[in-house]
């Protein structure tokens, strides 16, 4: 099996869900629709959000976004994935 070198994968961390997960979404459809050269490039994503009043710390920000982008991977790549919508999230956030 032939590996191609280069980045698939990026975490977002915000404040805001709604402008973190549009972001994320602008920049994966302008890499899927961009003409590339060599092979075509996809983008997966995670995003994560973080407000005192979930009474989680906010180290744990980094850590969400890196549990979503792996969900986006393993759900088939080339999508954006916020921590929130998966199952395992609304648990934790129900304490």
């Amino acid at each position: 099996m032939q590996r191609t070198p280069g980045y698939d994968a990026a975490m977002f961390t915000d404040l805001l869900p709604q402008s973190v997960y549009a972001a994320a979404e602008r920049i994966r459809r302008a890499v899927a629709h961009a003409r590339w050269q060599h092979i075509p490039v996809t983008a997966s994503f995670g995003c994560a959000t973080w407000t005192p009043a979930s009474g989680r710390p906010p180290a744990e920000l980094l850590a969400d976004a890196d549990r979503a982008l792996y969900q986006s991977k393993r759900d088939g790549r080339n999508r954006v994935t916020h921590r929130a919508d998966m199952p395992e999230a609304v648990a934790v956030s129900a304490g």
